[in-house]
């Protein structure tokens, strides 16, 4: 399959790189969300070389491409525009129900996550049959210092999804994961460690440990992306470049 060929296709019998306002994949497919669904050639991409079938999911159009995929994903990428605008959504399509929105925030987070998780739990099935067979020790460095690697994807989850999220709501990664790491800061180990009640500005905050947590960063994300709209009208144009992520955080 010619991988340049094939995303240049897709990308014209989709409507062009304007028409597309997210694009992601996972293990085998390209997931797409458009601003005009009505301009989407289904029939012309599912009979496009490489292309195995066209789904339509959880409110995401998917391409099934197989294991090839990262390539032509890559291609569409460079055509797209660096900045997209704000989420218009399909001005043609049905407004989507409570069920398929949680589905595309659920899949659209995840998706660029997977393969660090993939990666991590291949490591730990690994570890677990080197230990099994006695080719490696618990106690030795060498077992402890990969499952660490392993463990850093399951711990540090919420910057992950972090990054997922923003895509989904549009809104700045980098300020993204920078609340991530909030959550998991050693600071809010400590506190929590002292069992001592914590309030900000007189609101008192129930403290949690985040660690490998999902739901809360999805959902920080979310009011975060709100915030970022609010900031940006709010903030005087000569001193956006500060007071912007400022407000944000």
């Amino acid at each position: 399959m010619n991988y340049n060929e094939t995303a240049d296709k897709i990308l014209h019998a989709v409507g062009g790189a304007e028409n597309i306002r997210m694009l992601t994949h996972c293990a085998t497919r390209l997931r797409m969300e458009f601003n005009d669904r009505a301009k989407v050639n289904d029939a012309q991409i599912g009979s496009l070389p490489g292309v195995i079938s066209v789904v339509e999911k959880g409110g995401q159009f998917q391409i099934v491409i197989g294991n090839e995929v990262q390539q032509v994903y890559r291609r569409l990428n460079k055509a797209l525009p660096e900045k997209k605008g704000p989420a218009g959504g399909d001005k043609n399509a049905k407004p989507a129900g409570i069920v398929a929105r949680i589905i595309s925030v659920i899949s659209t987070t995840f998706t660029p996550v997977i393969p660090a998780i993939t990666g991590a739990g291949m490591i730990k099935a690994l570890l677990a049959i080197l230990k099994l067979t006695g080719v490696i020790s618990e106690t030795s460095s060498t077992y402890q210092l990969l499952n660490i690697i392993a463990d850093a994807a399951f711990f540090f989850l919420p910057v992950l999804l972090a990054y997922g999220a923003s895509l989904k709501f549009e809104c700045n990664p980098i300020l993204a994961m920078t609340l991530a790491g909030v959550l998991l800061h050693p600071g809010i180990g400590q506190m929590l460690a002292a069992g001592k009640a914590v309030d900000f500005v007189g609101i008192n905050v129930l403290l949690s440990d985040y660690a490998g947590s999902v739901l809360p960063i999805i959902l920080t994300v979310w009011l975060m992306s709100w915030v970022e709209r609010f900031a940006e009208k709010v903030s005087p144009s000569i001193i956006k470049f500060f007071v912007k992520p400022m407000l944000i955080l």
